[in-house]
């Protein structure tokens, strides 16, 4: 059934993003939504599905590369710190 020729987006206002406490919100126990409520959703703005998984896979895709740039600096980094202590070690 189409309510609408837009899309209609859910929000999602539990910070954590789990499913694990029971809805008790204004549309508990009713079987249909009004009017008004349908206004609504289709005026707010929301990120759908496809937009949200998109902007995960980029947040993969940039931590990933964080990831393979610091596998290779950190060692390198640690090695200079380690230099630098022993040498500061022998004025001391």
């Amino acid at each position: 059934m189409i309510l609408s020729d837009r899309d209609i987006r859910a929000a999602c206002s539990d910070e954590s993003g789990g499913v694990e406490a029971p809805y008790a919100g204004p549309y508990q126990d009713r079987e249909v939504l009004s009017p008004d409520d349908i206004r609504a959703a289709i005026e707010r703005e929301y990120m759908s599905q496809t937009e949200m998984m998109r902007t995960l896979e980029a947040l993969v895709t940039t931590v990933e590369g964080l990831k393979q740039s610091i596998n290779w600096r950190l060692p390198l980094m640690i090695s200079i710190i380690m230099a630098v202590f022993f040498a500061l070690a022998k004025f001391i």
